[in-house]
């Protein structure tokens, strides 16, 4: 039996709201710890946002999973996908800034308007079609 199309979009609202809200809840994280560690803890700001962005990583990861996309079970090769997905949208991100700031010279606010606007919708289809699916818990 298919779910009828009223539900359907209901439940992809459902997902595009608690992603949302997961997605600000690893922002935050992502700049709290990011404003903790530099320079209080460590030297560079590189090295205080690699540790930020992993820990805003694990916040999606977990979010995610359990509340936007409802898991029974954690999987490594679930994890794995969901860094990549992760990643993915950090290497969007990368590109608008390189493009659009450094290459054409163009305002920092276009490339602000497209990770806003582009890359959350990129990374919620990578998660929904690719890392949390019914083929992802086989493994």
């Amino acid at each position: 039996m298919t779910e009828a199309p009223e539900n359907a979009a209901w439940r992809l609202g459902g997902e595009l709201i608690r992603f949302a809200i997961t997605g600000g809840l690893a922002t935050l994280t992502h700049v709290a710890c990011y404003l903790l560690l530099f320079p209080a803890l460590l030297d560079t700001a590189a090295a205080a946002n690699v540790v930020a962005f992993t820990l805003a990583v694990f916040v999606s990861y977990l979010g995610n999973a359990y509340w936007v996309f409802p898991q029974n079970e954690f999987r490594k090769s679930q994890l794995a996908k969901f860094c990549l997905a992760a990643l993915t949208g950090l290497a969007l991100n990368t590109l608008f800034a390189w493009y659009i700031v450094d290459f054409r010279g163009l305002s920092r606010y276009l490339s602000i308007a497209l990770m806003v606007g582009v890359t959350p919708l990129v990374v919620f289809v990578l998660n929904k079609f690719f890392v949390f699916t019914s083929d992802s818990q086989k493994n």
